[in-house]
């Protein structure tokens, strides 16, 4: 997590659920946290109380596609800064027990995405990927 006064910038939440983020920058996550989207991101920003004032956090622009549970749970995600699909896969925990993740990337568009899991796991038939295209045109607001 990056933080410049009041401004956190968060971690994926691969890494830290949002609760401990808001946490680990002394506010709580309540009823009186603020959620707002980001237009044309999937990032939001929350507001929060702290001891010292309302700070924001801002979520990573990243969405989760889809787990694939195999002989190890395996995530994908859409970086929306780079516009790429990665594919973290879970290895093992480091000497401070936070788990530590392979990385592939899966191509630029859903359809390489697709392919590139397809070649990596051809026995699964049964898939359950979101397409981030579709849930970011569920962010915007009717005209």
């Amino acid at each position: 997590m990056e933080i410049s006064s009041d401004l956190i910038k968060g971690d994926s939440f691969r890494v830290a659920r949002l609760s401990v983020q808001i946490e680990a920058a002394g506010g709580v996550l309540n009823n009186s946290t603020v959620a707002k989207c980001i237009e044309g991101t999937f990032s939001y920003i929350y507001e929060f109380n702290t001891d010292s004032g309302r700070k924001k956090l801002v979520t990573k622009n990243e969405y989760l596609v889809g787990i694939i549970s195999e002989d190890v749970t395996h995530r994908v995600y859409y970086n929306g800064e780079t516009k790429t699909y990665l594919l973290y896969s879970f290895e093992k925990f480091d000497n401070n027990d936070k788990p530590v993740y392979g990385t592939r990337v899966l191509g630029k568009s859903y359809k390489e995405m697709r392919q590139a899991l397809k070649s990596m796991f051809p026995n699964r038939e049964e898939w359950n990927l979101c397409d981030p295209r579709i849930a970011l045109n569920k962010n915007e607001k009717p005209a």
